[in-house]
């Protein structure tokens, strides 16, 4: 199963023209398999190995909400705080609540992390006060708008109201615990060690803007500890099972698109397989400029999987194909 594993994601390179990836399958009866291929940075080429750390993006909201959630159920924070307990000036800030940024139902305009040719960083507060300044999209509630600034916004009340860094927060409730040693948060600075280079356009950008998603997306790790992290999560490990079922008891769609939908910080994305089957995932898209990732549980084959690539290569459609080298070979 290893071997052919390993085939598939050899090919996946060799097909797409993919700068590097990383990549992890686990379920009952099969174990853990991970690999990660590929250069790490092209010109100079430099190899990507086993401590390289690939960018998830949007997959590290789920990260967010976990922090969240559990500090919930700490009863150091409430679903139905609003935000004026941390912003009294932003618009309607005594109507949207934690839940709203969650779920992206909180009409808080949608900030853009990526300004080619070079963005340069720009700290939370920055861009919350941006995000204050464009106004209101619509009332609390009312309708469905993917908004960054809401998860920066959770990241900041995190820390207000724990006292400790975002960062710290990561490594001390979900690194740490879980046994994650190959995770870290890309804060302003000198990058972790290991980190991989995006490649838009399938040339490297090394610019310094990497760290402004803070807790919108700012999570690097090898693809084993993301499926690890959604493993714990999704079982009960990290949360309550009630806690975890509640995420997606009321989704919302994402984008007008009839296969995606959004809950508390986890998506729901529905399709059909060259089979004609109707599939489920269970899992969060994550992408960047130059990169692309995504984790998933899928009921039908009770497997977990998790990929991240270090261009514009399609990661759910590598996770397709790493799937199915399962469901062939069972």
């Amino acid at each position: 199963m290893a071997a052919r594993l390993a085939a598939a994601l050899q090919d996946l390179l060799q097909q797409t023209d993919a700068s590097g990836i990383t990549a992890a399958i686990g379920g009952p009866g099969l174990g853990l398999w991970w690999q990660t291929r590929g250069l790490a940075h092209k010109q100079p080429a430099v190899a990507a190995d086993d401590h390289s750390l690939f960018s998830w993006d949007s997959v590290g909201k789920a990260y967010t909400a976990a922090l969240v959630l559990g500090a919930v159920q700490q009863q150091r924070l409430r679903l139905d705080d609003p935000i004026s307990r941390w912003w009294p000036q932003f618009p309607q800030a005594q109507h949207v609540t934690l839940a709203h940024l969650l779920t992206h139902t909180s009409g808080i305009h949608a900030t853009e992390f990526s300004t080619p040719p070079t963005p340069q960083y720009r700290a939370p507060d920055e861009l919350i006060a941006q995000a204050r300044d464009a106004g209101s999209l619509f009332c609390p509630g009312g309708y469905w708008r993917y908004s960054n600034s809401g998860y920066v916004m959770l990241g900041r009340a995190l820390e207000l109201s724990e006292g400790t860094s975002y960062g710290q927060l990561l490594e001390q409730r979900l690194f740490a615990p879980l046994g994650l040693q190959h995770s870290a948060f890309v804060g302003p600075g000198t990058p972790p060690p290991g980190l991989v280079t995006p490649h838009p356009g399938g040339l490297p950008d090394d610019n310094p803007g990497r760290a402004t998603p803070f807790a919108a997306g700012a999570v690097a790790a090898r693809a084993d500890d993301v499926l690890r992290f959604w493993h714990a999560l999704l079982t009960g490990r990290l949360l309550p099972q009630a806690t975890v079922q509640a995420s997606y008891e009321r989704l919302m769609p994402m984008f007008d698109n009839p296969e995606l939908s959004y809950g508390r910080g986890v998506m729901l994305n529905e399709w059909t397989d060259s089979q004609g089957r109707q599939r489920r995932w269970l899992g969060h898209l994550g992408g960047g400029t130059g990169s692309n990732a995504v984790v998933a549980y899928d009921p039908r084959l009770q497997l977990y999987v998790a990929v991240a690539i270090n261009s514009k290569v399609s990661a759910p459609a590598a996770a397709r194909r790493l799937l199915e080298t399962v469901e062939h070979w069972r």
